[in-house]
C-alpha cells in the first residue's frame, strides 16, 4: 500500500483580525487509492504552516495500518 498524503491551510482576508486559520490533512488508505481519512484543525497563527501537522499526519496514518 502506498500512503498519499496531502495538506492545507487557508486563511482569513487580509485584515481580518481574531478570525483563525483552517488546517486540513488527508491520507489514502488503500491500496487503490479511493479511500481517504482526514483530519481538519483551526489554528490563531497566520503563518503558511499547519502547527499540528505532526498530529495530524498520525491520525491519518494509523488509519492507513487498519484498513
Amino acid at each position: 500500500m502506498v500512503y498519499s498524503p496531502g495538506a492545507d491551510i487557508t486563511h482569513p482576508p487580509p485584515g481580518s483580525r481574531g478570525r483563525p486559520s483552517f488546517t486540513s490533512v488527508v491520507g489514502s488508505v488503500d491500496r487503490d487509492g479511493a479511500k481517504y481519512v482526514s483530519r481538519i484543525g483551526v489554528q490563531t497563527s497566520p503563518r503558511e504552516l499547519i502547527e499540528d501537522m505532526e498530529e495530524m499526519s498520525a491520525v491519518c496514518g494509523c488509519a492507513a495500518k487498519f484498513t
